[in-house]
């Protein structure tokens, strides 16, 4: 019988149910801005003069004259203007002609001179020893932001050809005061990052709209974002990343930076990127220096990528289509991982997918010593799924990471992997750290695994979904907003939809036929009802709900709840965070944090203070 209109009408509003829920209006998003018109600044901004800089212009006779004939003014200040205040004078002036020509055009190829003589003397500036005290600190504060500026500006005109000689760039540029040679590799030096980069971007070509309170770390070289490309752009680099780096796609923060040779009429200048999360400080000048940095950026350029692709967000389509994404469910790394530091998983719920991190992770990221100390990664999965099945994925997922990782068992911070689940991915996370077993798996079965007709891969699958052990690798979890006990949505008018248009994943619905047409006296009523949904796993007191309370967590495993509650909703014991009860997310004999917050706990400032308490706990060894 075809739909009625009352019918289609009905499933649209659901359909815009779900997009609403999903976060498809996604806050902490990028806004392009165009740096060459910079707004207000309460201090000093590019392409101005502070009243030190424009009293020497003045005292030489040049006064608003250079704007005629800068590359002049600048060849008759240079040996005239020394010390802190010549030199900020000169980088001001500099920054201003450079920005000028580029807003006409560079008829006169003169930008890129007037971008390098200023991140040449924003240097000398900066990284004179001096004698310190608060004006020298209020140098080195204006030669790293003029510095960064001028970087920007040369990576928004050449890209990549500012490092790598392959694409065609000028090997010469002619600037105010002497001749500059490009000085590019075709490899990374050592220890330099090898991801081939699709798309590099200085910050400052975009806001961050609705984002978290995170401001850039100060430090030396340009702040930038980088897109992990789809293909080694130099050779060898497949084979360096191990398959196991950020998949292409991702975006993550990167800082540009110079070297300048010794001081000639040619003087070389040599540019290297750096991932940040991997360097903190570089040697510059024979001192160690700090490099600028934003880890805030790379989320909003990632939701705001995500958000003009698609009507849809990724998390809901993966739940209505899970047939077409299963092939994606696994570990992706947010960075290139090592063997050093301790791997945290972040775990999405339902409806979502891994760029719902972003709060949390940036949050994170803004703690020097949580980016010494840890990597992500995220687990990405269809949410249709039932949580023992996807909870399979996530174990066969971390296994596989971990053998590739440390083969031979020896890098003890991987042998401490911590597990952050939001939602249904906090059941998952638990599914992680019980014991399954003969007694588990008669709640299915009535016939041995061995003697069930099934292909080999299938019983594999049915094998690894019910007999498993605490993954003892897995040292701490950390739930938020978890629904242990089910959610009442599950089976109220909006579960009983979304139960309606999911789509579950070709394997589990192949492995689910034969089990069901080839093997119908070796199920029991349990059985028989396999796989269902996401939506059957989170019913109140349903199946998923008592064989969690039938499965003790590992007692060495650390474990720590952060629950959301709504305001107005009286004592904790009666609250909700709107879609999870709390009598729900409340685990007795577990730490937990109450916090005043909806459904999306992980998206608060709060959630991500407690997290980082206890990724920093001292008791930690």
């Amino acid at each position: 019988m075809p739909p009625t209109t009352a019918s289609r009408r009905h499933t649209a509003w659901c359909v815009v149910l779900l997009w609403w829920v999903a976060g498809c209006a996604s806050p902490f998003s990028a806004v392009p801005v165009q740096p060459l018109r910079p707004g207000p600044t309460p201090g000093w901004g590019p392409g101005e003069f502070s009243r030190a800089s424009q009293a020497l212009l003045d005292a030489r006779g040049w006064g608003s004259l250079w704007r005629a004939r800068p590359a002049a003014a600048l060849r008759d200040l240079e040996p005239a203007l020394t010390g802190p205040a010549g030199r900020r004078a000169l980088v001001e002036l500099a920054l201003a002609a450079g920005m000028e020509a580029q807003r006409r055009g560079d008829r006169a190829g003169d930008v890129d001179g007037f971008y390098l003589c200023a991140a040449e003397h924003a240097a000398d500036l900066g990284l004179d020893p001096g004698a310190g005290g608060e004006e020298e600190e209020e140098d080195r504060h204006f030669a790293r932001r003029a510095q960064d500026f001028a970087l920007s500006r040369l990576l928004d005109r050449h890209g990549s050809a500012l490092w790598d000689s392959r694409p065609e760039a000028p090997a010469f540029v002619p600037g105010p005061t002497r001749r500059y040679q490009w000085d590019r590799q075709p490899l990374p030096a050592s220890g330099e990052d090898p991801t081939p980069w699709q798309r590099v971007v200085p910050v400052d070509r975009f806001r961050i709209r609705d984002g978290p309170a995170i401001g850039p770390v100060p430090g030396w070289g340009a702040a930038c974002v980088g897109k992990v490309g789809t293909a080694p752009t130099r050779p060898g680099l497949a084979a360096a990343s191990g398959g196991l780096g950020p998949p292409p796609g991702t975006w993550v923060p990167l800082t540009l930076t110079v070297d300048f040779g010794p001081p000639a009429p040619m003087r070389t200048v040599a540019f290297r990127l750096h991932d940040r999360r991997r360097t903190e400080f570089l040697e510059i000048a024979g001192r160690s220096q700090p490099l600028a940095g934003d880890f805030a950026t790379p989320f909003a350029v990632r939701t705001r990528e995500l958000d003009r692709q698609n009507l849809l967000s990724l998390g809901l389509r993966r739940f209505l289509q899970g047939d077409r994404f299963s092939e994606d469910t696994g570990l992706h790394a947010l960075e290139t991982p090592d063997t050093d530091r301790i791997p945290v998983v972040l775990v999405h719920g339902l409806l979502s997918e891994p760029n719902t991190w972003r709060f949390l992770h940036a949050a994170l990221l803004a703690d020097p010593e949580i980016r010494r100390r840890y990597q992500f990664l995220v687990f990405q999965y269809p949410s249709s799924t039932p949580v023992q099945w996807s909870s399979t994925r996530l174990r066969q997922s971390l296994a596989d990471w971990q053998r590739r990782m440390d083969p031979d068992g020896v890098h003890t911070n991987l042998h401490r992997m911590i597990l952050v689940g939001h939602s249904m991915g906090g059941l998952l996370s638990r599914l992680q750290i019980v014991r399954g077993g003969e007694g588990l798996y008669r709640r299915y079965f009535t016939r041995p695994v061995e003697a069930l007709r099934l292909e080999e891969s299938q019983r594999r699958l049915v094998r690894d979904m019910f007999f498993f052990e605490p993954n003892p690798r897995v040292g701490q979890v950390v739930f938020i907003c978890v629904p242990h006990g089910g959610s009442p949505l599950a089976t109220d008018w909006p579960g009983r939809f979304a139960r309606y248009v999911a789509r579950l994943p070709i394997t589990a619905l192949e492995t689910t036929a034969g089990l069901v047409t080839l093997n119908p006296d070796a199920l029991t009523l349990r059985g028989r009802l396999m796989p269902g949904s996401s939506i059957d796993s989170l019913q109140p007191d349903g199946d998923t709900a008592r064989l969690l309370q039938e499965l003790p967590m590992d007692p060495r495993v650390r474990v720590a709840s952060i629950i959301g509650c709504l305001e107005g909703c009286g004592t904790p014991e009666a609250s909700s965070d709107g879609v999870v009860p709390y009598r729900s997310s409340h685990l007795e004999g577990v730490p937990e944090t109450v916090i005043p917050c909806g459904h999306s706990g992980h998206n608060h400032p709060l959630c991500a203070e407690r997290v980082r308490h206890l990724l920093l706990d001292p008791a930690r060894p």
